[in-house]
């Protein structure tokens, strides 16, 4: 079983929190010399009356916040037995104007070893702990992670999937496989075929009927509920291959706008492809390994595909 908890934050705390109340001075600065607040405000009602939430940005630069999140990482993986932590926010780093604090040249430097110091806790606790983080927003700091989420695609976003998406594909996870990653925010219709093309997790809370908009066709929940279970079957019976640390993106296709990716495993080869056309394409789509013995099956609805043992051919 794996629990990933929704761990000590290194971005704010409560405003009433016993770490605000005895460490005033830990807190971020604004320009007008007060503390930062963050989601501070009533945000609906419960049986209690308004939900109110008054939060405090503390300054991730501090070594004595950036001990105390790691200490506090390590209590809750200790207490609850839990083998991985997820850190949100991870690196919203803002600057500072607190005088007082000893700030690094830049804020994002800070990132390093409050990340650092977080690992070594959890980990003095369990080797094995997973450590995840939300957006990693450099290439640097996922060598001290396990796994984080992938933010190109953000359903609020709405220019970039429409702009930046000629090819459906996020290009880190092929760059540095070592870490794990899932698309976060992207509207089902294309986050759950993108999430799919590129073999990478999927996250998608806010569930409810979504209508396709190149077919215009409603999406109903219990289609995407099976869709991504169908989805995550495959992925589990096929671990070997999509977690290849020698995956390859973009490889030739015989069709015009239809793309593809390779995974290998020993004799498996797995291909995801994602058509881009307005028109279901039919025929020679991918060359792949010409020879006899092998046979070629669209695994997502287990339907077998053609394949032409002399040229390695494979038609849809």
């Amino acid at each position: 079983v794996y629990i990933n908890l929704y761990g000590a934050t290194p971005y704010f705390v409560w405003a009433y929190s016993k770490v605000y109340q005895e460490h005033p001075d830990w807190a971020l600065i604004n320009e007008q010399g007060q503390p930062d607040k963050d989601y501070w405000g009533d945000f609906g009602t419960n049986r209690l009356g308004a939900i109110r939430v008054r939060m405090i940005d503390m300054c991730p630069q501090v070594k004595g916040w950036q001990d105390y999140v790691a200490a506090t990482s390590a209590r809750i993986a200790k207490d609850t037995g839990a083998n991985g932590i997820y850190l949100d926010t991870m690196n919203l780093i803002r600057h500072c104007y607190d005088t007082k604090h000893k700030h690094y040249e830049y804020p994002a430097m800070a990132a390093e070893p409050l990340l650092k110091k977080i690992v070594a806790a959890v980990r003095a606790v369990n080797p094995q702990t997973i450590v995840d983080i939300e957006a990693p927003c450099s290439d640097y700091l996922m060598q001290f992670i396990d796994g984080y989420l992938i933010k190109n695609f953000e359903r609020d976003l709405k220019t970039y999937q429409e702009v930046f998406d000629n090819y459906s594909l996020y290009f880190v996870r092929f760059v540095v496989p070592e870490v794990k990653c899932f698309a976060h925010g992207p509207n089902f219709a294309d986050g759950a075929r993108r999430s799919f093309f590129n073999a990478v997790g999927y996250n998608w809370s806010d569930m409810q009927d979504v209508k396709d908009q190149e077919t215009g066709r409603v999406i109903t929940v219990a289609e995407q509920l099976d869709y991504l279970a169908a989805v995550g079957g495959l992925f589990k019976e096929n671990g070997d291959a999509f977690s290849s640390l020698q995956p390859e993106c973009l490889v030739p296709t015989l069709k015009e706008n239809l793309f593809a990716n390779y995974f290998p495993a020993g004799a498996k080869a797995l291909y995801t492809l994602y058509n881009k056309n307005d028109a279901v394409l039919t025929g020679p789509a991918i060359k792949t390994k010409p020879g006899s013995g092998y046979h070629c099956v669209e695994l997502l609805y287990d339907n077998e595909a053609g394949l032409d043992s002399k040229t390695g051919i494979v038609s849809m």
